[in-house]
């Protein structure tokens, strides 16, 4: 399977609409009542297209979107990266830690620094994919999360180009 990324389009807000209602996504890395409409999401993308701080992608596989990376900038001259990323249904797979390379090769040739991403705890395949590819764990958001049960540790990893 050949995995590519390519701009996310306003035609990609049912997609992503139904990728952010799947409890398992939701539990791995949204807010455990989180909601959203399909409105909201095309709203999202125009927003998140139209924002030059902003990197907002889909993964696909053989031209078939399968999930998304989403690059926020946190810096003016776009050297630091916030880092978010989440497959529909064809997860573990290696597809993430492919499509996060292909997203790091383009940020390396555009002059990124550093990159950072925050995993749930019990995320245990994100943490993974993320030190496949040296991303070290800086750090714990000790109790930072509420999963609608209880309160739960939020790690802190970064990557800093070599």
């Amino acid at each position: 399977m050949a995995i590519t990324l390519r701009k996310v389009t306003i035609f990609d807000s049912a997609l992503i609409n139904t990728w952010k209602h799947d409890p398992y996504l939701i539990k791995h890395a949204l807010e455990y009542d989180y909601d959203t409409s399909l409105e909201q999401q095309q709203e999202d993308i125009k927003r998140a297209l139209l924002d030059k701080d902003q990197d907002y992608r889909m993964i696909m596989s053989d031209q078939v979107p399968i999930g998304y990376v989403r690059i926020n900038y946190m810096d003016p001259k776009h050297q630091v990266a916030w880092l978010r990323f989440a497959l529909g249904e064809q997860r573990g797979q290696g597809f993430s830690k492919i499509a996060l390379q292909l997203l790091m090769q383009d940020l390396i040739q555009s002059g990124i620094h550093r990159i950072e991403a925050e995993v749930y705890q019990h995320n245990r395949a994100s943490i993974k994919t993320l030190e496949r590819l040296n991303f070290f764990k800086e750090g714990t958001k000790r109790q930072a999360h509420f999963n609608g049960e209880k309160w739960i540790d939020v790690h802190v990893y970064g990557w800093v180009k070599p």
